[in-house]
């Protein structure tokens, strides 16, 4: 899994570090329902853009609650 920060942006490594820590176990949790017929292939999509979207929120709150990384 690649995570790569925007170029200048306060702490961007730390935010890359914190989203493949966040998405790369849900994106293996999701393959695993994918392989065993719990999810429908159709609901992929969706599901990974809620996981983005989550991940955001996560490394959002960080930036807010630290503040050697504000603003990653």
């Amino acid at each position: 899994m690649l995570a790569d920060g925007i170029g200048g942006h306060n702490a961007g490594k730390m935010a890359s570090h914190i989203a493949s820590q966040v998405i790369y176990p849900e994106l293996c949790e999701l393959e695993n329902y994918l392989k065993k017929g719990k999810i429908d292939p159709e609901d992929i999509a969706e599901a990974i853009r809620g996981l983005f979207s989550v991940c955001n929120g996560i490394v959002s709150s960080a930036s807010r609650d630290v503040e050697l990384v504000n603003g990653m």
